[in-house]
């Protein structure tokens, strides 16, 4: 990262100067003050924090029932969609499609997911929670609706349903993001 040093009229060309090297390469939120480079930077950094803190969660769960990262993705996946099918699932957990039928495998051992194939389309697999699956995937999250509900008591907190709103919106331009081969 440079900073660029404008000349006024009739002085030398601009120069180039590195910022020092403690700069992050990003925005970031300064407890002093607004956002360096943007008035969204805060959300950004608030995300980057959501993230890594449900990471953390998400893998003492996940140690604690004896699951994996792919596991828990499934399962989240699934209480989220009602049913899948294993290529989306694969895509979901970013498995490969042999790996997804292992994840499967162990899942449907543990009696958290069926596969059934539709009447209709027999080539067609459906994969879908049981009720022990559900219960498991919906633990997961259950001890934070009370952490939720202490944060939006306080009265600089957004109303629910807005910061809901939003938090859709985000996570659906995550996934696009996460869609799209990223460019150089």
């Amino acid at each position: 990262v440079v900073a660029v040093d404008t000349p006024d009229a009739g002085e030398q060309p601009p120069t180039l100067t590195p910022e020092p090297a403690s700069a992050p390469p990003w925005p970031h939120r300064d407890p002093a003050g607004p956002a360096t480079a943007s008035a969204v930077a805060p959300v950004l950094e608030a995300i980057r924090e959501l993230s890594a803190a449900m990471d953390h969660y998400r893998h003492a769960f996940g140690t604690a029932h004896e699951l994996g990262t792919a596991e828990i993705t499934a399962l989240t996946h699934l209480l989220t969609v009602e049913h899948t099918t294993a290529g989306r699932l694969a895509a979901r957990t970013n498995l490969t499609p042999g790996s997804v039928t292992a994840l499967m495998d162990r899942l449907e051992r543990r009696g958290y997911l069926t596969r059934t194939r539709p009447p209709t389309n027999r080539r067609t697999l459906l994969i879908e929670l049981t009720d022990t699956g559900r219960r498991l995937a919906h633990s997961m999250y259950t001890p934070l609706l009370p952490l939720l509900e202490t944060a939006a008591a306080d009265p600089k907190a957004p109303d629910p349903g807005r910061m809901a709103h939003c938090l859709d919106q985000i996570a659906e331009l995550i996934d696009h993001l996460a869609s799209t081969p990223p460019t150089t």
